[in-house]
């Protein structure tokens, strides 16, 4: 009988246990089912009227650790931190309007310090359908220095001094995006994807600081010293593996000075290698004063460049406004320029000094040059081995009167120029720089 009530008291205590234990188990899912939850800004105090500040209310917010929520109207900010806790969450606003500066949900600095920043450690946060505002005050809209991965989605980005979003952790994927007027665009770290947007005004469109990124469908115009720059973070960081296509670029506009509108730019201790650029459109036919480069590389190896449209001034050049070159490249080794249709380029096309292994292969050089001193190619070895293979490309001058050459080049041997089809009625096929002629084979004029 002892052992019976012994039973007894045994099964009851276990049940209970097993009924605090399941109640327990609801009461995290409850808890974690909330967590998960949006909450508005509104219920932390936010106003959104366009005179108060909302920095502390909107903290609130995603301090609560949980998604947060933006309705219509434009919310005045000083600073706001995106701590750890926040890591995997979303803000989401109702949307904004490129063309009109306070519709839809608008952040609009009233400080200098970038509107948003994250702390280290907080990543995979996905922002959508708002404006950042920066109010020619603020330095940066978003500050992704010590968050990575962030996932942008319609969001816009106008009037910073410095960034309008600053990536320096990499991972991020931006769509459907928009930057105006920003001192640099966009900073694009390592391993990132940028697609569907636009980036015009400011300084620098896009500046491209590390590796492995691809930059497809965006449209960059309107900068006024380039348009594209990829050029290292710095000596440790690695710049390697960028895919740039598809892409529509227009000229830079520096008044007076020459500008390159797409820079890659390495240097002796960190080289930029392995770019790709391809099926893309770039266009100087701005009335601005100034010459614009399209390409310009320095310090870069294994770049392809195949499958672009390239249209300079053309017939439209003054003494103040011309397109100076298609690719200028300095010190860079292994380039593959081919299958592009490049037209209007005032003076040489292509310039290559001290780089070597190049293939120039199947292009449309139209209406170049036009000037005796210059020719379509340009190669300058100062007695190094040039190693640069030109073949299968098309001389075209429609124009009927340009004395251009096709190559000029500083040495007699080291280069294999053959297979090309020249429309040059006045001028010889490859002249050094004495003008001394130097016979070729198998190219058909």
């Amino acid at each position: 009988m002892k052992y019976f009530w012994l039973l007894i008291l045994f099964c009851g205590i276990n049940t209970q246990a097993q009924n605090r234990n399941g109640l327990s188990d609801k009461n995290t899912s409850v808890e974690s089912e909330k967590k998960r939850e949006a909450v508005s800004v509104f219920d932390f105090g936010a106003k959104g009227d366009g005179n108060t500040d909302d920095t502390p209310a909107i903290q609130k917010a995603i301090n609560s650790g949980r998604p947060i929520t933006f309705g219509v109207g434009v919310f005045l900010v000083k600073s706001l931190k995106l701590p750890y806790s926040f890591k995997g969450l979303s803000i989401q606003g109702a949307g904004f309007n490129h063309w009109t500066k306070d519709a839809g949900t608008v952040l609009k600095a009233i400080s200098e310090s970038p509107i948003l920043t994250a702390e280290t450690g907080c990543d995979f946060v996905k922002i959508t359908g708002l404006r950042f505002e920066g109010n020619n005050l603020s330095s940066t809209g978003i500050d992704g220095a010590f968050g990575a991965a962030f996932n942008l989605e319609n969001v816009g980005f106008y009037n910073f001094t410095e960034f309008g979003f600053k990536s320096s952790q990499g991972l991020c994927r931006v769509r459907a995006c928009f930057f105006g007027n920003n001192k640099i665009g966009f900073q694009m770290f390592s391993d990132s994807t940028f697609t569907d947007s636009e980036i015009t005004g400011g300084e620098v469109a896009l500046k491209i600081v590390a590796g492995g990124n691809r930059v497809n469908n965006v449209w960059l115009n309107g900068a006024t010293e380039h348009s594209i720059l990829l050029q290292p973070y710095d000596n440790e960081t690695n710049h390697q593996n960028t895919s740039l296509a598809n892409l529509y670029v227009e000229d830079v506009l520096g008044k007076g000075i020459a500008k390159d509108i797409l820079l890659i730019q390495g240097s002796a201790d960190r080289r930029v290698q392995q770019v790709r650029i391809s099926n893309c459109f770039f266009s100087h036919t701005i009335s601005t004063e100034n010459s614009n480069t399209i390409l310009r590389i320095e310090n870069a190896d294994e770049i392809i460049i195949s499958e672009n449209n390239i249209l300079g001034q053309h017939t439209y050049a003054t003494s103040k406004t011309y397109t100076k070159n298609f690719i200028a490249a300095n010190n860079s080794n292994n380039l593959k320029v081919a299958n592009n249709i490049v037209k209007g380029i005032n003076m040489s096309p292509i310039v290559l000094l001290n780089s070597f292994d190049v293939s120039i292969i199947g292009n449309d050089f139209i209406d170049c040059a036009g000037r005796q001193e210059d020719a379509i190619i340009q190669l300058v070895s100062r007695g190094n081995s040039l190693r640069t293979f030109i073949t299968s490309n098309r001389f075209i001058d429609y124009r009927k009167y340009s004395t251009t050459y096709a190559l000029q080049t500083d040495h007699d041997s080291g280069f294999v120029f053959q297979n090309n089809f020249i429309q040059y009625p006045n001028s010889a096929v490859v002249k050094d720089f004495a003008k001394k002629e130097i016979k070729t084979s198998n190219n058909f004029r």
